[in-house]
């Protein structure tokens, strides 16, 4: 019984995988359909963000940063 047991989990995991592959081309397909779009939510990312890194460097420095060694 166990060993059925092993067998249904692995083939439980192989369709799931294989589900995962699909639904990831899938979704590079659209990507790749739709570029225009993909690209103007990038854009508006990029936008919205500089500020955050910039905080969280500060922040980190402050506090005797674990990234000053890094940088030169």
């Amino acid at each position: 019984q166990r060993q059925r047991q092993e067998t249904d989990l692995k083939r439980r995991f192989e369709q799931e995988k294989l589900l995962f592959r699909v639904e990831a081309k899938r979704i590079h397909e659209q990507m790749q359909a739709e570029p225009t779009q993909g690209r103007s939510i990038d854009q508006a990312h990029s936008r919205a963000k500089p500020l955050e890194p910039r905080e969280d460097g500060d922040d980190d420095r402050s506090r005797g940063g674990r990234e000053s060694p890094l940088r030169p």
